[in-house]
C-alpha cells in the first residue's frame, strides 16, 4: 500500500474471509376471534449457526510512504498476524505465546426467542384499537471451542478468555409494548385519524460477532516500524516480540439498545377522489452502540476545555488502540409530512408530498455496517463525553419534496371518430398517456474533520477531531449555491485548534449537495386481447440533465501546517446519472 496516486498491488488484506450462516426458525401463530376482540398470539425460536474462517491480514500488509521508498526497500510499517505458521508446521521463533494459525476458525451459536400477544379491539363501529406486547430475548452467544477473548472496560489489563461472548446479557427485560388506533370521527368514511407508538429493541445479530475473536492469544495484529525488507519475518525472528502490545477489539459491557417510535396521521377527503394528509412521525433512540478507540491519553481542563499536554500516553499502558463498543448514544428524529393525492379519474391523477424532518444524534454511520464508527461521519471525538458530538445525524435530510402526475391525452377513437370507428388510425391515436415526476431534496451534511491527532490524545486511527470554527463565521459556508465543483465551501470558516485541544466546530455542520430530478414518460396501451395489452414506453430520466453532486465528507486539515486540503473542497462524484432516454415494449397480462 502506498501513499500518493499509486494505491498498491497484490491481493487485498481483506480476502480469505468466509462466513456461512445457517439459520433455523420455528414459529407458530394463532388468531382467536371473540365478539369485538381479535386476539393474535404466537412464538418464534431462531437458532443461528455462524461459522467463520478468517484469514484477514494473514499475509501482512507493507505500507510505504511512497513509491520511491518501495524501490529503495524502505517500508514504513508492517501489519502482520502473530501465529503465522511456517511450511514445516512450527511457529517461528518469538511467536510462542500465540496458539492461533494464519486462519481463525470459529463457530458461533446463538438462540433468539420471541413471544407476542395483540388484541385488535373494535371499540365502536368507527374506532379500532390495537394493543399488544412483545417479549424478545436471546441467550448469550457462545463459540463451540471457547476461542474468544474480551475486555469489559477500558481500564482492564487482562483479556477474559472463553465463553460466553458478552460480559452480560442485556436482553432479558425486553418487554416491548405497542399501542395504536384508527378512528373515523364522523363515521362517514371521509376522514381518518391514526396514531401509534411502541418500543422496539435492537437485538445483537449473530453476524455482528466479528470482534472478540480478534484478541490475544488467539489473534494479534502487530505494528512493526521499519522491519527488515523484504524478508520481514526474518527481521521479526531476530528482534523478537518483546514490548509489542496488542490492539484489542471488544464489545465492552453492553446495554440494551432500543428505539421508541410514535406517529399521528390525519387524512381528509376534500372532494371525490382527492385526499389531503397531515402526518407527524418521531423516534427516540436510547443506548445505541458505537465503535470507539477508548484507550486515549489522560486529559486535563484548561481554559474550560479538554486539554492533552505534550507527551500524553495512553491510559491503559497494557494495550495500544482499544476499539470498544460504547453503548450510550442517543438519537432524536421528528418529521412533519403534508400530502395531496387525487386518484385516477376523469383522465388524470396527481400526487404531491412534502416532508420536513430533523435528525439529531451523537454518532451515526451511512455505511453498510452496524459498527458505527467507520466512515467520515461515524466516529466520535471521544467516548467519555457524548454530548460534545450531539449534532445533525449523518443521514439528516431536512427537506424532501416529490410530485408526480399522469394525464390521459384527450383524444382517442371514441372521442374523435365515434364509438364505431375502427382501423389503424383509430387504434394509433387512442390509449396515450403522459406522466412526469419531480424530486427535490436537500443533501445530508458534511463533517469537517482533522485527520491527524491535533489534540495529542493518542489516536493512531479512527481520528475524528474537528477544527475550530472561526468566531462569527458561517458554520455552513457553501459557495455559489453549491454549484461550484472545484470549491464547494469556503475553508476560511475553519482553522486548526491550538495543539492539545479539540476544535469548537460542531459535527456535520456543512449542508451537503441536494438532488433535483425531473423524469418524463410517454406511454401507449394497445389491446391485444381481453387478457393482454401491448405497452409502448418512451422515457427520459433526468430530463434537465442536471449534475447532482455527491460528497460524503470533508477531511479539511491533514497536517499541522493548517493548509486546507483541496480534495476536501472538490466535488468528484455525482449521485444520479446524466440524462438517459429509453424506449421499451412490454406485454401486460
Amino acid at each position: 500500500v502506498f501513499g500518493g496516486n499509486i494505491q498498491g498491488w497484490g491481493p487485498s488484506e481483506l480476502t480469505h474471509l468466509d462466513q456461512p450462516l445457517n439459520r433455523f426458525e420455528f414459529a407458530d401463530n394463532m388468531i382467536w376471534t371473540k365478539g369485538r376482540h381479535s386476539i393474535k398470539f404466537g412464538a418464534k425460536l431462531t437458532r443461528n449457526q455462524f461459522n467463520i474462517l478468517n484469514g484477514v491480514f494473514a499475509h501482512g500488509t507493507a505500507i510505504m510512504v511512497n513509491y520511491t521508498n518501495f524501490l529503495q526497500a524502505q517500508p514504513l510499517v508492517l501489519f502482520s498476524k502473530l501465529g503465522e505458521i511456517n511450511p514445516e508446521g512450527e511457529l517461528p521463533a518469538g511467536f510462542e505465546r500465540n496458539v492461533g494459525g494464519p486462519l481463525i476458525r470459529l463457530g458461533y451459536r446463538h438462540t433468539i426467542v420471541g413471544l407476542f400477544i395483540q388484541d385488535d379491539f373494535k371499540w365502536t363501529p368507527n374506532l379500532t384499537m390495537n394493543m399488544g406486547v412483545r417479549y424478545e430475548f436471546y441467550k448469550n452467544p457462545s463459540e463451540v471451542g471457547g476461542r474468544l477473548g474480551d475486555i469489559a472496560k477500558p481500564s482492564d489489563t487482562t483479556v477474559r478468555l472463553g465463553n460466553p461472548v458478552l460480559f452480560r446479557n442485556p436482553s432479558l427485560k425486553n418487554f416491548a409494548p405497542r399501542l395504536g388506533l384508527a378512528w373515523d370521527p364522523f363515521g362517514d368514511g371521509k376522514m381518518s385519524i391514526r396514531a401509534a407508538g411502541g418500543i422496539f429493541y435492537d437485538l445483537l445479530d449473530t453476524t455482528r460477532l466479528l470482534g472478540p475473536q480478534s484478541q490475544f492469544p488467539f489473534f494479534s495484529k502487530v505494528n512493526l516500524g521499519f522491519p527488515a525488507w523484504p524478508d520481514v519475518l526474518e527481521g521479526v525472528r531476530t528482534r523478537g516480540i518483546a514490548g509489542i502490545k496488542d490492539s484489542p477489539f471488544t464489545y465492552g459491557t453492553p446495554n440494551q439498545s432500543y428505539v421508541v417510535q410514535y406517529n399521528l396521521t390525519i387524512q381528509r377527503e376534500l372532494v371525490p377522489d382527492t385526499v389531503v394528509t397531515l402526518g407527524y412521525a418521531g423516534s427516540r433512540g436510547i443506548k445505541l452502540s458505537g465503535l470507539q478507540d477508548v484507550n486515549i491519553g489522560q486529559h486535563t481542563i484548561k481554559d474550560g476545555r479538554y486539554f492533552w499536554p505534550e507527551g500524553t500516553v495512553r491510559r491503559n499502558d497494557t494495550f495500544t488502540q482499544m476499539r470498544m463498543y460504547v453503548w450510550d448514544r442517543n438519537s432524536f428524529y421528528n418529521s412533519i409530512r403534508l400530502g395531496l393525492q387525487k386518484r385516477f379519474s376523469q383522465g388524470y391523477q396527481y400526487q404531491l408530498s412534502y416532508t420536513w424532518s430533523k435528525a439529531l444524534d451523537e454518532g451515526s454511520n451511512t455505511a453498510n455496517s452496524d459498527a458505527v464508527g467507520t466512515g467520515p461521519n461515524g466516529v466520535r471525538q471521544t467516548y467519555f463525553d457524548r454530548k460534545l458530538d450531539r449534532s445533525r445525524a449523518s443521514f439528516d435530510v431536512p427537506h424532501v419534496f416529490s410530485a408526480n402526475a399522469t394525464f390521459e391525452l384527450p383524444f382517442g377513437r371514441e372521442k374523435m371518430f365515434g364509438s364505431g370507428t375502427t382501423g389503424f388510425l383509430g387504434n394509433f391515436i387512442s390509449g396515450w398517456q403522459v406522466s412526469g415526476l419531480v424530486s427535490l431534496t436537500t443533501g445530508p451534511p458534511l463533517n469537517v474533520r482533522v485527520t491527524f491527532d491535533r489534540a495529542r490524545q493518542g489516536n493512531t486511527s479512527d481520528v475524528a477531531q474537528r477544527p475550530d470554527l472561526v468566531p462569527g463565521a458561517d458554520p455552513s459556508p457553501v459557495l455559489n449555491g453549491g454549484r461550484e465543483p472545484q470549491k464547494y465551501f469556503d475553508p476560511s470558516s475553519f482553522q486548526l485548534a491550538p495543539p492539545g485541544f479539540w476544535g469548537t466546530a460542531a459535527r456535520n455542520t456543512v449542508d451537503g449537495p441536494g438532488v433535483a430530478v425531473f423524469d418524463f414518460a410517454l406511454t401507449k396501451d394497445t389491446a391485444l386481447s381481453e387478457a393482454a395489452d401491448l405497452q409502448f414506453r418512451f422515457e427520459v430520466f433526468n430530463l434537465a440533465n442536471r449534475a447532482n453532486w455527491r460528497k460524503t465528507g470533508a477531511n479539511l486539515f491533514t497536517s499541522a501546517t493548517g493548509v486546507p486540503s483541496g480534495a476536501a473542497l472538490a466535488i468528484t462524484q455525482t449521485s444520479t446519472t446524466s440524462r438517459q432516454i429509453q424506449f421499451a415494449l412490454k406485454v401486460v397480462f
